[in-house]
């Protein structure tokens, strides 16, 4: 949502910014394993629980932290750390003044994943953050490093789990650019936000519709 506010369209940063995105949840989730676990909810990978040798509702049922819990929250941090380093490359396709915001999200919270490791992957006794101090560090380096950012030549295809959203999104964005060449660029800031919610507005009326037509929902749900 935010990479459309900003201006970028194409498929390649649209898969860039949806990457960040599934970065961060993958860094939310693992450092709120104890905290999901009080809820009665557990998101770290079922298959990978079972190889790690967890029963994931007999752990459910009395939450603790050992070894193998450890092995699994570093495994979906590993991959959160791919995705922020392949995300962070569709900085770079940006507006030059919106990349350091995005890079210095990416870097805080990644940092999160880091400190997490520093406490040894224990998310279950505590919760993690991410002191004030090191969050000036971050952005400082963000300002200084969002100019440095380039896109690569050949970009890797996205996710297999938005790849749909992204290919979606761009196919309607390069029908509206023909229809109205520079439309969206041109826009202020509140009125490229405005488009947007606008846009959700008028997608939801058309999912409920939809739900209407096939006798699951009234349209007014």
């Amino acid at each position: 949502m935010m990479c459309w506010i900003m201006g970028p369209r194409d498929a390649p940063t649209l898969a860039r910014a949806c990457e960040l995105g599934v970065a961060m949840q993958l860094t939310n989730i693992a450092r709120d394993v104890g905290a999901d676990a009080l809820l009665g909810r557990i998101y770290l990978p079922r298959q990978w629980l079972r190889e790690a040798g967890i029963d994931a509702q007999a752990w459910l049922a009395a939450p603790r932290f050992d070894a193998a819990l450890g092995q699994v929250v570093e495994r979906l941090l590993q991959e959160a750390d791919r995705l922020y380093a392949q995300g962070q490359t569709g900085i770079a396709a940006l507006p030059p003044d919106c990349r350091a915001a995005i890079l210095a999200a990416s870097l805080i919270y990644g940092e999160i994943g880091q400190q997490l490791r520093r406490e040894g992957l224990d998310s279950v006794a505590q919760r993690t953050v991410v002191s004030t101090g090191r969050k000036l560090v971050l952005l400082a380096s963000a300002w200084t490093q969002a100019r440095f950012i380039h896109m690569p030549a050949q970009s890797a295809p996205p996710l297999a789990a938005i790849a749909p959203m992204v290919e979606g999104c761009s196919a309607q964005a390069q029908t509206q650019q023909r229809s109205s060449p520079g439309w969206f660029p041109n826009r202020a800031m509140p009125q490229r936000v405005e488009w947007m919610f606008d846009l959700l507005e008028r997608r939801e009326h058309e999912r409920l519709r939809r739900r209407h037509r096939n006798g699951s929902a009234p349209l007014d749900s």
